[in-house]
This record gives C-alpha cells, structure tokens and sequence, in this order.
C-alpha cells in the first residue's frame, strides 16, 4: 500500500457551474473546514462564506477537487501560488495570492540582513557571533554546504563543487 503524501493542494468547486472559486493548501480534513465554517457560522473570509451559502442554499454541495500532493511543506505553498496565479484571483474568493513559504521568508530576511551588514561595520562588529550563525543558514539556504576549515568557515556551491570563503568582520 503506497505512503499517502502529508500536503495537498485543492479548489472548493461550485456544482452548479463546475468553477473553482477557492484554492487551497490543506492537510488532513482541511478542505472541509470551509463548509463547516459556513455552517456553524464562522466567517474568516467573507467573499468565500458568501460563496458557500449561494451553492449550499440553492440545494447543491460544494465540490471538492485535489491538484496536487506533496510531502514538502515550502512545496505545497509554492504550488498554491502557482494555481491560484493559473486560474487567476480576480476568479477565486481567495484573499491573497498564496503564502509565502518559511525557505523563503528566510532567504528574505538573509538578504536584507547581509545588506544591513554591508552598509554597518557597528553592528556587524558588536554581532559578529550572532551574525555568523545567521549568514552560515543564509549561505546555506542559497544551495551551499559550510565547512569549517583551520577555524575559518567556507561555503562549496552543491552544483559545481566551487569553494568560496566566507569573511566576517569582526573588531
């Protein structure tokens, strides 16, 4: 019996038009959630509750459609962007376009922390400890492993094998 994968990605389907107007990133019975919100009069989303009671009053069910499993958390936000870019969210009751996954705020918040470093030796200096764990997570979070050589540390890229050393000022 195959593994089922943890993550999916799904549409709430309106069954009078067959159009999707809600995509989704769930686990578990998480698809569901959205009626029984309805029903037990809980609203997180407006425009989507609005949406339910149309097709639940007018004697249907809302439809359920899965496009996509993963086990991959950073995986299923990515693929939920993707489809609700695909149908479009001016289509969809969604209120943003997807959320952004945890690798990537990361990789963010590295970026803009190496270019606070660049521009301030103050705080590079009285951060250094701080700021080196920070940058070995941001170096690796950009596809390279660390090493630890004679004390200091460098980065060798997982694709080409090329090995660079990472500078930290300090004092």
């Amino acid at each position: 019996m195959a593994k089922r994968l943890k993550y999916y990605i799904y549409g709430l389907v309106d069954s009078r038009t067959g159009e999707i107007f809600y995509i989704g990133k769930g686990q578990g019975n998480r698809m569901y959630q959205h009626v029984a919100d309805w029903e037990n009069n809980r609203i997180t989303n407006a425009k989507k509750f609005e949406k339910i009671g149309e097709v639940e009053r007018g004697f249907e069910r809302v439809g359920y459609a899965i496009f996509h499993r993963t086990n991959n958390e950073d995986h299923a936000f990515m693929a939920e962007k993707k489809y609700i870019k695909l149908i479009g969210r001016e289509n969809l009751t969604n209120i943003s376009g997807g959320v952004e996954p945890q690798s990537e705020k990361d990789r963010v918040g590295y970026l803009n922390l190496l270019m606070r470093l660049k521009e301030n030796n103050e705080f590079r200096s009285k951060h250094y400890f701080w700021l080196r764990s920070h940058i070995v997570k941001a170096v690796e979070s950009f596809g390279y492993d660390t090493i630890e050589v004679n004390g200091k540390t460098h980065a060798i890229n997982r694709e080409t094998g090329r090995f660079y050393g990472l500078r930290y000022a300090h004092g």
